[in-house]
């Protein structure tokens, strides 16, 4: 069996921003089993939006905390779903709000939804990771899918070509180096970087780890002169189970 999910950077930033009808046009064709979005921010108006998703099968919809102008993580799902026991970091409120466990209990599967706050300091980026490695360190275990908006590429330097590495040298977990030229790409096109990603259990069995910016016809990410729906590259993966 295959499960496919994605991972998806809104770029709501700290606003209850509209999200554009085509968003729910690609949910509908690409067809994934599980949605986790990212930089969401949830509201009154996001009714419809989730009746929606709810029409097309994700009726198994779940939203992280609302703490002052933060932004949040959406997960939908059409596979059964429930309130995940993994806590987040809880370095400042933006961490906890862009923290989000969901546990998958037919497949043991447990799915995270983040996105790294972006700290400026050296020292509250490392207290930040610090505490996401002690997180996943303590649920090892598991099945573990962290997926978003990381805010850095661990495949830098000379590490561009590798097909995956281990996540801050914990070998229980690695990231995938994606398909793709970018998952970033700044309003005038000039800047780009590959900065979503998922972080996942060594053992399990995840394949076609990509980024999307285009599909059937629908602009996923890109320049501003583009009209896409984000600045931020879906990306798509899919877990093969035994």
């Amino acid at each position: 069996m295959v499960i496919s999910l994605i991972s998806w950077n809104l770029n709501h930033r700290t606003a209850e921003k509209v999200i554009p009808d085509d968003v729910l046009v690609f949910f509908e064709k690409y067809n994934p089993d599980v949605i986790a979005l990212n930089e969401f921010v949830d509201g009154d108006s996001r009714g419809e939006f989730k009746k929606t998703l709810y029409e097309l099968g994700y009726t198994y919809q779940f939203s992280s905390p609302k703490i002052g102008k933060n932004n949040q993580i959406f997960i939908a799902s059409k596979l059964e779903a429930q309130d995940g026991t993994i806590n987040s970091p809880s370095f400042t409120d933006a961490a906890k709000t862009n923290f989000l466990h969901v546990y998958i209990p037919a497949h043991s599967l447990d799915v995270i939804g983040m996105r790294a706050p972006f700290y400026k300091l050296t020292s509250e980026k490392k207290h930040y990771w610090e505490q996401v490695s002690e997180i996943l360190s303590g649920a090892r275990d598991r099945n573990i899918l962290c997926v978003g908006d990381i805010n850095y590429d661990p495949f830098n330097r000379n590490q561009h070509d590798l097909s995956e590495i281990a996540f801050n040298d914990n070998d229980s977990y690695i990231i995938k180096n994606p398909l793709g030229d970018w998952s970033f790409i700044s309003s005038n096109g000039k800047n780009t970087s590959r900065i979503d990603h998922v972080i996942s259990s060594s053992h399990i069995n995840l394949k076609k780890v990509e980024y999307l910016t285009e599909y059937q016809g629908l602009v996923l990410a890109g320049k501003k002169t583009d009209q896409p729906m984000s600045d931020h590259a879906v990306l798509s993966m899919q877990l093969e189970l035994d």
